[in-house]
């Protein structure tokens, strides 16, 4: 009644891992568990172009909810770490918004400069 159906899950044809590469076509990505926002939540990062796909990580200008089921702010916020580390002309593209450098969302970002503390603000 004017909601929306939920569909049965879709299992999968098979699993990946941390640090393992994908190639489609002449890319290779290479996948990066970033759970926090999901238990699952993955990232795929294409080092030759400086592309990551981030999906609800870091959405232009927020990141990620933990205030959903099954996520979690302590791994979400190790996760966001370990992005950062990423160089700063990576194109991020995110799930919910335009494609932007993980060096803008470094500066402007508050809720991702929130959550990296302190060591965000040393490394300034």
């Amino acid at each position: 009644m004017g909601g929306i159906t939920m569909q049965p899950p879709v299992e999968p044809d098979h699993y990946v891992e941390d640090g393992q590469t994908l190639e489609v076509g002449e890319l290779h990505f290479e996948v990066i568990t970033t759970p926090g926002h999901s238990p699952g939540h993955i990232c795929f990062y294409e080092r030759r172009h400086g592309i990551l796909f981030g999906g609800d990580l870091i959405i232009g200008g927020s990141i990620g909810r933990t205030d959903l089921e099954g996520a979690d702010s302590v791994l979400m916020v190790a996760s966001l770490q370990r992005i950062s580390d990423l160089p700063g002309n990576t194109v991020l593209y995110s799930g919910h918004s335009a494609p932007t450098k993980l060096s803008i969302q470094l500066q402007k970002n508050n809720a991702l400069r929130a959550a990296l503390g302190t060591r965000f603000q040393q490394e300034l």
